[in-house]
């Protein structure tokens, strides 16, 4: 097997660095394929058009690489904000029926009615969001 040219060994070296930039749980599910994929284009652009086309190639991984780890931290906050909304309405829901011997009112049953459905909602998007990022 033929060794790899430096110019690709040393982006290679750089996307390692770059890959830094993702947050981990992203890094340790999707890295190695991420490697994998930016060194077969690498060596598609080296072979295919030479060492100085792997300039513009590099800034363009870069770009997207900071606009694609921009959106996976965006998404972050919205999984623990919807996992404190959680644990809002499980205690709202704990005050309204801590005594099953005190009579309810209709208020009552509509805040538990409420909390099942922002619980669903919750469940049915972060199901579709984990179907998207497949």
């Amino acid at each position: 097997m033929k060794p790899k040219p430096l110019a690709i060994r040393l982006l290679e070296w750089g996307f390692d660095v770059l890959l830094l930039i993702y947050p981990q749980p992203f890094r340790a599910r999707f890295g190695r394929e991420m490697r994998l994929a930016f060194s077969a284009e690498a060596a598609d652009v080296h072979r295919s058009a030479g060492a100085m086309a792997l300039v513009p190639f590099f800034i363009r991984i870069i770009l997207d690489s900071l606009v694609s780890s921009g959106r996976e931290y965006l998404d972050m906050p919205q999984r623990l904000l919807a996992i404190a909304m959680v644990l809002v309405l499980v205690f709202v829901d704990w005050l309204t029926f801590h005594d099953i011997f005190e009579p309810h009112t209709v208020r009552d049953y509509l805040t538990l009615v409420a909390s099942i459905l922002v619980f669903a909602h919750m469940a049915v998007d972060l199901h579709r969001r984990r179907i998207a990022a497949r």
